[in-house]
């Protein structure tokens, strides 16, 4: 485990496990008050190898494919924008298109679906990828981009109800000792 500091961004910290072939990103700040959204048009291979770091919480979508990936379904990762396009690849291919009975029409729609995805992932198409963190802990390492815009948001109610922040004090919190008296904690 080594923690990383890279100017502008948060701190985090770095895990690698070699052996499993495995690397994992953990944030080391405090929850952000507000949410990011990355915008970034891919318009050639090029925008393909731009470094990304997307956290476990943060949703991933490509409009043009209909594809929508919600919070912590591919985990955290720090990789190329086509790493990231080929762990979506497989993970639908190997645990999601090959599970369960289907229909003729099933298949059908997920060949294409597969097909369209193949051609984002090898730059055959432009498409407009997105991450959306609600604890803001994506990142690009090459912002400033004008291919890339970062616009910061509130989370939903619903945001905040999935990240357990809706009933959450961190204020002055008491607790009732055994007597009925109320003693006041402090962090």
């Amino acid at each position: 485990m080594k923690k990383v500091y890279i100017p502008y961004f948060k701190d985090k910290l770095v895990t690698a496990m070699t052996e499993y072939r495995d690397n994992e990103i953990k944030s080391e700040a405090a929850i952000s008050e507000l949410g990011k959204r990355i915008t970034l048009k891919v318009e050639d291979r090029d925008d393909l190898s731009r470094d990304i770091l997307k956290s476990d919480m943060s949703g991933l979508s490509i409009l043009k494919i209909d594809l929508a990936l919600h919070p912590g379904t591919l985990g955290r990762y720090f990789t190329t924008l086509v790493g990231i396009l080929d762990q979506v690849y497989e993970e639908l291919t190997e645990k999601v298109f090959n599970t369960g009975d289907s229909g003729v029409a099933d298949v059908d729609d997920r060949s294409e679906f597969q097909e369209f995805l193949k051609q984002v992932k090898n730059s055959e198409m432009p498409f407009t990828l997105i991450l959306d963190d609600p604890l803001a802990n994506s990142q690009n390492l090459y912002a400033p981009d004008p291919n890339m815009k970062i616009v910061t948001h509130e989370r939903t109610w619903q945001q905040n109800e999935d990240l357990g922040l809706n009933d959450m004090n961190v204020e002055s919190y008491s607790d009732n000792t055994k007597d009925g008296d109320t003693k006041t904690q402090r962090s």
